[in-house]
């Protein structure tokens, strides 16, 4: 009876933790959006006042444009996500003032070309700005925010030959950190950049819901008490503001769901204790008017009204997407995944069907036979988890996955040259001092544990699971594919999440990442460089040197000092 009492727990809290991570946007409070109304619609009259013209239509028409390049483009992205301001004025001044200051002036830095390109999807601006952004190597041009910028435009409709938004949303998962949060730089997560990402994601929540989730508790876990949040020690208007945009854009009511809730103050409070008398906004508590700080808060409190109204994410234009698309959003036209018998549909619908079968007869005997209803349920619940334990699987058998009986390549371009090491294993200092995450000072794997991994025989003596070996490749045949062909080739093991641009590498050799430490895992380069795509996305080319490397430091210690 207690077996059958935890597995129904277990069943119940696996219900429960499904509903709470699908959640749908919850009935906002009304007066929340009264609030939020106010507060808009007060930094609006600050702006006009400030400088020296009669209404909001002269301050879209005239100022705005005057600020290109500046806070303008901020202004004009919560204001195109407020319905009423996106339908009542005319924002061909601006549109007109962007497309001129692009011309005239050469945009280096990645991030602030898909920043811009955003904002001309935003009014309607001529796309061939956006398309050259996509063509080149912006997108993941440099690090991180440029990946959210990019997804951000893929989200739009708009198509990129370098990257797709699967392969866009795998580099970004891959630099996820163990709290569930991302950063720019370090080992871990930051307020501001989990909460733009997330921005970013929102819209995707489908291809990534489990690092959706992992985010989500660690921005509640990092909610301070009177509702607001701090980065790098400082509490500040512009991380809540980029908290508020987020949740809006996930369809979560930070005045509602509990989550975001601290000592009674949701996000919102926490957003308003920033508030300045004028209407605008500090950048922290007690200050003055901050333009950043006014301009964050603002766009933030379109995204809380818009999602209110049920209207998608701030950063999603679907009022503009059909005046800024030639095309068709793309479609995914690839050949349904086989498995090594060529069967479409693989073992697991086998596998479910004989599940339920095998259920159904023992309920049929408990019916027949006259057994209590609990039998009955507790046969379901047991065949429920069944199915959900080989949904959540992929087994092969040993002599199909190893299988060397490959299909022959068709349109061969040319042959490459990969490697797979794990030389940092061997590298150890002899008296160690460890760290909270198992390293020593020095990054190093400790002795008396290396002695264990080497017992293991998982680590070759020299560091080497496959050496140089020169393999054909087809056109676009990826790195990602490259790895499981060698694998299959020379019986290593390899251990995956997800498939396709977004398939990620866990486990090389059963050598896993964060097993020696939080940074720990397996990274790929390309001639000597780190892509920045996943594996599944990068498609290779005649002459290309591939290395998969083990690494202590998300890659940086692959690098020759």
């Amino acid at each position: 009876m207690k077996k059958r009492s935890y597995l129904i727990l277990i069943l119940t809290f696996f219900i429960l933790s499904l509903c709470r991570t699908l959640q749908v946007p919850a009935e906002v409070s009304s007066d929340a959006i009264i609030t939020a109304e106010n507060a808009f619609e007060g930094i609006i009259d600050s702006c006009v006042s400030s400088s020296d013209v009669k209404d909001a239509g002269e301050w879209i028409k005239i100022v705005l444009p005057e600020k290109t390049g500046g806070t303008a483009e901020w202004y004009i992205l919560g204001l195109k996500g407020n319905s009423r301001y996106a339908s009542e004025y005319d924002f061909s001044e601006y549109r007109d003032s962007l497309e001129k200051y692009l011309a005239e002036n050469e945009i280096k830095n990645p991030s602030a070309r898909l920043k811009f390109s955003l904002l001309l999807a935003a009014v309607g601006g001529d796309r061939k700005y956006i398309d050259k952004c996509l063509s080149d190597s912006t997108v993941g041009g440099q690090g991180i925010m440029s990946l959210v910028f990019g997804l951000h435009l893929l989200n739009n409709g708009f198509d990129s030959r370098q990257v797709s938004i699967d392969s866009v949303i795998g580099s970004i998962v891959s630099m996820q950190h163990p709290d569930g949060g991302w950063s720019v730089t370090g080992e871990y997560g930051d307020v501001d950049v989990t909460a733009m990402v997330l921005q970013a994601l929102a819209p995707n929540s489908e291809k990534c819901g489990s690092e959706i989730g992992q985010a989500v508790v660690f921005l509640s876990e990092h909610q301070l008490e009177d509702g607001d949040y701090s980065s790098y020690g400082s509490r500040n208007c512009e991380s809540t503001a980029q908290v508020l945009v987020c949740l809006s854009a996930l369809g979560i009511d930070c005045a509602s769901d509990e989550r975001f809730i601290k000592n009674g103050n949701t996000v919102l409070d926490g957003l308003l204790l920033y508030k300045c008398d004028d209407g605008s906004f500090s950048h922290k508590l007690n200050e003055q008017y901050n333009p950043s700080a006014t301009v964050q808060a603002f766009y933030s409190l379109s995204a809380y009204l818009k999602m209110s109204e049920e209207r998608g994410s701030l950063y999603v234009f679907s009022e503009q997407k059909n005046n800024i698309a030639d095309q068709p959003l793309q479609h995914d036209t690839s050949e349904p995944a086989m498995d090594n018998t060529g069967s479409v549909c693989g073992y697991k619908p086998w596998a479910i069907a004989a599940v339920l079968a095998v259920a159904g007869l023992i309920c049929l005997i408990f019916t027949v036979r006259k057994k209590h209803i609990k039998n009955v349920i507790f046969t379901g619940i047991i065949a429920g988890i069944a199915v959900l334990i080989i949904l959540f699987t992929d087994i092969k058998s040993a002599g199909s996955y190893y299988s060397t009986d490959n299909t022959e390549k068709t349109n061969i371009i040319g042959t490459v040259t990969m490697s797979i090491r794990c030389d940092i294993l061997l590298d150890r200092p002899d008296d160690p001092k460890e760290t909270l995450n198992g390293l020593t000072e020095s990054g190093h794997i400790p002795k008396d544990t290396f002695s264990k991994l080497a017992e293991s025989g998982n680590i070759p003596e020299d560091g080497c699971i496959l050496d140089d070996t020169v393999f054909e490749i087809s056109a676009d045949e990826t790195a990602y594919d490259l790895l499981i062909e060698s694998a299959r080739s020379y019986g290593i093991s390899i251990d995956h999440k997800g498939s396709g641009d977004i398939a990620y590498i866990s486990g090389i050799n059963y050598l896993y990442e964060l097993d020696y430490g939080d940074l720990s895992g397996w990274v790929y380069k390309v001639n000597g460089e780190l892509p920045s795509v996943g594996c599944g996305a990068y498609r290779l080319s005649d002459g290309d040197v591939i290395e998969w490397l083990y690494t202590l430091d998300l890659g940086n210690d692959t690098f020759v000092q």
